[in-house]
């Protein structure tokens, strides 16, 4: 069993424990309790707040907890057969949010397939192509900036047209193939943040 399915199986016990007969759950209205339950990234909990305002007067829906599940929000309930329609389409509407919101920061964000499926922004789905402590990041930076007589004519060359972050980041990765497997990604991702950026300033500067 890798990492991955190891956090995987955790939640789920979690998940199993919180459904026994012995948890009641919690009401929408004790929003503090209701927190320690979101088992997902900070970035979807705005989407949970608002299921909880959402749910406010339903007295019987009782709240177990919401965590990741293939890349979409789930989330653990019960209520009364009276309330059913009014709360599924309460959650209907968050899991749909969540399938465009970042997990990690809350923005504009989709899917990502590459390991643990995660809805993220670009910035963070490039993040977790490069772990690094903090030295490593420092060297790293150190390295990539001396090496920039490279690199720039690279970036300010590129012919962005709208390609996704992902593709952008594939072409950088294949030009520099002859670093080391560390450095390679760091480049790759450092430039197509360059690319984006870069972007972002053209269409501000369109509008």
């Amino acid at each position: 069993m890798d990492d991955t399915d190891g956090v995987r199986a955790a939640v789920d016990r979690i998940k199993r424990r919180s459904l026994a007969a012995a948890d009641q759950g919690v009401s929408a209205k004790d929003l503090s309790a209701a927190r320690e339950r979101f088992w997902c990234g900070p970035g979807w909990h705005e989407i949970l707040h608002d299921l909880m305002r959402d749910l406010y007067h339903v007295d019987s829906f009782r709240f177990f907890g919401a965590s990741e599940k293939w890349g979409r929000l789930e989330v653990l309930y019960r209520c009364d057969a009276a309330d059913q329609e009014v709360v599924s389409t309460a959650v209907r509407v968050a899991t749909s949010c969540s399938s465009a919101t970042c997990e990690v920061c809350g923005g504009p964000g989709s899917l990502r397939r590459e390991g643990w499926w995660k809805v993220l922004c670009d910035e963070h789905e490039l993040a977790r192509k490069v772990e690094l402590t903090d030295d490593q990041f420092e060297e790293q930076m150190r390295v990539f900036r001396q090496g920039a007589d490279r690199w720039r004519p690279v970036v300010y060359s590129h012919p962005d047209k709208g390609r996704s972050s992902e593709e952008i980041y594939l072409e950088f990765y294949a030009t520099f193939s002859d670093l080391d497997e560390q450095t390679r990604r760091f480049w790759a991702v450092q430039c197509t943040r360059l690319v984006l950026f870069r972007r972002r300033r053209a269409d501000g500067m369109s509008k």
